[in-house]
């Protein structure tokens, strides 16, 4: 990696708590320069604007909880293995984030309004994806006779992410983990005693 590249790197990394703590809006210049210990022609020499910074600071915060969701789900056998391990991903991420100051999209979807459209759209790419991820996960299963056939995988996957982002925010609110992990426990137990035939096969024994 060249030093600019490295340069720029570093400015991303060193602004993502920033941001991701503070807000898109109450963010300044001042703030990066002061975390970075960088002069202003140094980030501008990277960075045409505040935005296009706050662009690759949002995609970055977003690629490294996708990465870290990955890692989590990937060593695992079973599909149903694999949606509990993401399930179980999240346990505490409200005083536990990736990134400092909370979850990325939480924070973007509060800042994305008509004035900073380019972020809602890298908050909204970053959306799909996830629901997609866990959608495939879910058609995995069925693929493999694992899941009952009358699930809608992409739908079940909007309702699942829908439901962690939710709880997230109220454990954020109320400053309370055990609102989050409660609700990661009841969508556990879903998986576990109604998405996988053999389980229910084996209940109604």
């Amino acid at each position: 990696m060249k030093k600019s590249e490295r340069t720029r790197q570093y400015i991303i990394e060193s602004a993502a708590p920033i941001f991701n703590s503070k807000g898109y809006a109450a963010t300044s210049i001042a703030d990066i320069l002061d975390q970075t210990g960088l002069a202003k022609g140094c980030l501008y020499g990277h960075f045409d604007s505040k935005d296009q910074l706050a662009e690759a600071v949002l995609s970055l915060s977003f690629e490294k909880v996708a990465m870290a969701v990955k890692i989590s789900t990937e060593s695992k056998v079973t599909p149903r293995e694999k949606l509990i391990a993401l399930l179980e991903f999240y346990e505490n991420y409200s005083v536990n984030p990736i990134i400092k100051g909370g979850c990325p999209l939480l924070n973007a979807a509060v800042d994305a309004d008509d004035q900073y459209s380019e972020l809602s759209k890298t908050a909204s790419k970053f959306m799909n994806r996830s629901v997609l991820f866990i959608a495939s996960i879910i058609q995995l299963g069925k693929e493999r006779k694992q899941f009952q056939a009358s699930i809608e995988p992409l739908e079940e996957a909007k309702y699942i992410f829908a439901t962690i982002e939710g709880a997230i925010m109220m454990s954020k609110l109320a400053n309370s983990p055990s609102i989050l992990n409660s609700i990661l426990a009841k969508l556990k137990k879903q998986v576990n005693l109604s998405y996988s035939i053999f389980r229910k096969y084996k209940n109604q024994l």
